[in-house]
């Protein structure tokens, strides 16, 4: 997976990037042609989370333009992150997933300018998804992507912590010594809304702007099914373990639509264990129905808190 950390101290940047099995040439080399119309220093960190060895191959040919760290042993989403703070001489870092795409020409300066009105603050730039769905195969993350993540910053703005995720995002770094990732998450999902409550602790605000990145890379149908599932896994984990249960209840629609059916959750669990199969089914034969799907994890978040 790729973030993009961006580090700004009397204008200079440094750009932080963690790989997990993705070729990311395209994306450096994207940055460093913004990097030359900049009036700004700027060096390029890679950390290389064990991927397989041939996109250490690739990615690693990058080292002689940027700084290119190569772990052996896979540390997951949130520890690479926190071990950025390792490596940066800077004060702003922006992470960046490593499958993205920069589509904005002033991607960079943007946040430059962005770092000047909010000094404070962490700063969203968005996700954006292609125009058109042209793989069947990839039809559940697309379709589910493009209602429910790609929205313009007029929109996330009235929803701050409810709409912010990791994929390309901008805090100060005496920001992320307070609040680091929860290294106890491991895999995908909901480890940016873990992080939005800890900088709600703080006191830290949240500033949407659009200045998008391209999700360059869909899952498979089932496969983006199962990452969900993981996903779900971790938002269990996060309900038992925040002090903030209200506040999590109230900003993430799948805990609030349970709470609000838990009544009947018995029957719910009954339905899902009837439709589960079936669902699956068909979603990796590509035939896709985004209420369907949002059911499945209404009935796997069901199950999951009955059994944690």
């Amino acid at each position: 997976m790729l973030y993009f950390a961006l580090i700004i101290k009397q204008k200079m940047i440094s750009v932080c990037i963690p790989i997990y099995n993705f070729n990311v040439t395209n994306l450096v080399e994207g940055l460093l042609h913004q990097i030359k119309k900049l009036e700004t220093k700027v060096e390029i960190i890679l950390i290389d989370d064990a991927s397989k060895v041939k996109y250490r191959e690739i990615n690693s040919k990058l080292k002689n333009k940027c700084k290119y760290v190569q772990l052996e042993k896979n540390i997951g989403r949130s520890r690479i992150r926190n071990l950025f703070l390792y490596y940066v001489n800077y004060e702003y870092l922006l992470f960046l997933d490593c499958d993205g795409r920069i589509i904005q020409s002033d991607f960079l300066s943007k946040y430059t300018r962005c770092i000047k009105k909010y000094p404070n603050s962490v700063i969203y730039g968005g996700r954006v998804y292609p125009e058109k769905q042209t793989n069947n195969k990839e039809k559940l993350a697309w379709r589910y992507g493009v209602k429910t993540e790609s929205k313009p910053a007029s929109i996330r703005k009235k929803y701050p912590r409810k709409y912010f995720m990791t994929n390309n995002f901008i805090v100060p770094r005496k920001v992320f010594n307070k609040v680091r990732f929860d290294e106890e998450i491991l895999q995908y999902g909901y480890e940016d809304t873990l992080f939005g409550f800890e900088l709600k602790k703080f006191q830290i605000s949240i500033n949407h702007i659009d200045n998008p990145v391209l999700n360059n890379h869909l899952e498979e149908n089932l496969t983006y099914l199962k990452k969900e599932e993981k996903a779900i896994q971790n938002l269990v984990y996060i309900l038992r373990n925040t002090t903030n249960k209200m506040d999590l209840i109230n900003e993430i629609k799948l805990l609030k639509t349970y709470f609000y059916f838990k009544k009947i959750e018995i029957l719910i669990r009954l339905i899902f264990w009837l439709t589960k199969k079936p669902i699956r089914l068909m979603v990796k034969n590509s035939i896709i129905s985004l209420h369907l799907f949002n059911f499945y994890k209404l009935g796997y978040l069901s199950v999951q808190l009955k059994n944690s």
